[in-house]
């Protein structure tokens, strides 16, 4: 595997999860996204809230060099170019600031949205700008110059090639819980000589006590035999947070020896109504400098995303008529159930005179769907029709 140029720094860290900053907004999507108030508001909101955690991170140590790292999809949800040249001068701006801020571009694990095999995507753009950098790895130093941490950038889907790791140690025994089990931590314990960790973006998972399970597509560390000399994981992709602090877990091979720990910050940029968590994590990344010891440390921050009231537009409210006559409001199954044909006639042409008829013979086999399918369109032609 060739591998990307590398670093050497001497200060802290902030790690952001993916941001997804902006989305195609003209007098056809108002909104940016159909179940948004207004999605780019929300990426102007958490773009504010980056700054701010640089700001506050400055204020508390305001002689400490400072390098910030985003987990990748950084830009776009339907796109990996902003067709919008507004957009692109404010993203210019963000990074133009974080690199003002700090001194140093911000380094960025590739997501699978900032890559494009048609044109050259938005984060190409700022690399080439020098506003973004994607190394293989950043080495932690102390003040003497001694690498106390080496961060492995993993770009999506490369998370199978070996990693360059340097000299490495256990962890030393975090102890247990009162009832026996082991605990999460808000704070990985001391390594020997040099740690190894992963910055990467991909579905990882770290056993069946993580959650939220990232679903058929995840990783299992537990299996992961490139990341063996690994001791740490942070990981975006996943949008829900896996926690507040991370999960330890082990590989199965023999001699896998001790644990490891793994923790998904989450995304505040909401993409789909679906993720109404509380809110998204920031990894303080702590130099000894700072921290008051003789190693590097951690701290897990609220990132302030919007509530996911204020991000969303009110859920549709849909009556359906039984067949005994008894009007009812749809149950939660009956809006995905609703949704979902409305995918599956997406992009079919219809006589407005046949539309029942077509949805019968789109759904021949399923009476109680194609029964919700009518009575969904019905109540949006009657709201059309209400003006």
């Amino acid at each position: 595997m060739k591998h990307r140029e590398h670093k050497t720094f001497n200060g802290s860290a902030l790690i952001f999860g993916d941001l997804h900053l902006f989305v195609k907004q003209d007098h056809r999507r108002p909104t940016g996204l159909s179940s948004h108030k207004d999605y780019n508001a929300n990426s102007r909101h958490n773009m504010r809230m980056v700054l701010r955690q640089i700001e506050e991170f400055q204020g508390a140590h305001p002689r400490e060099s400072l390098m910030v790292f985003f987990l990748g999809d950084l830009f776009g949800v339907d796109q990996h170019v902003l067709t919008d040249n507004t957009q692109r001068s404010e993203a210019a701006e963000f990074l133009s600031t974080i690199k003002n801020l700090t001194g140093h571009p911000a380094q960025m694990v590739w997501g699978n949205h900032d890559r494009s095999s048609q044109q050259v995507s938005e984060s190409d753009l700022f690399m080439q700008l020098g506003l973004l950098e994607n190394p293989s790895w950043v080495d932690f130093t102390d003040s003497d110059g001694n690498i106390h941490w080496r961060w492995h950038l993993v770009n999506n889907n490369d998370y199978e090639q070996p990693i360059p790791t340097v000299r490495h140690g256990a962890p030393s025994d975090m102890g247990t819980k009162p009832d026996g089990g082991k605990a999460r931590r808000k704070t990985l314990p001391t390594v020997e000589h040099v740690a190894n960790g992963v910055l990467g973006h991909n579905h990882y998972y770290a056993g069946e006590d993580m959650r939220p399970h990232p679903g058929g597509g995840c990783i299992d560390l537990t299996t992961l035999e490139s990341f063996k000399d690994v001791i740490a994981v942070i990981y975006g992709d996943t949008h829900e947070p896996s926690s507040d602090g991370f999960y330890p877990y082990t590989l199965n091979s023999a001699g896998a020896g001790y644990e490891r720990y793994a923790m998904g910050l989450g995304s505040p940029a909401r993409t789909s109504r679906a993720q109404d968590y509380e809110d998204a994590y920031v990894m303080w990344f702590l130099s000894p400098a700072v921290s008051g010891g003789e190693r590097f440390d951690f701290e897990v921050h609220r990132f302030g995303a919007r509530p996911a009231s204020e991000v969303f537009l009110p859920e549709e409210k849909v009556l359906l008529r039984d067949a005994g006559g008894v009007v009812r409001e749809a149950t939660d199954d009956e809006h995905r159930t609703m949704r979902g044909i409305l995918q599956g006639l997406n992009g079919k042409t219809f006589d407005g005179e046949n539309i029942s008829s077509t949805i019968d013979k789109v759904l021949p086999d399923n009476p109680e769907a194609a029964r919700v399918a009518k009575a969904y369109i019905q109540e949006a032609q009657d709201t059309h029709a209400a003006g």
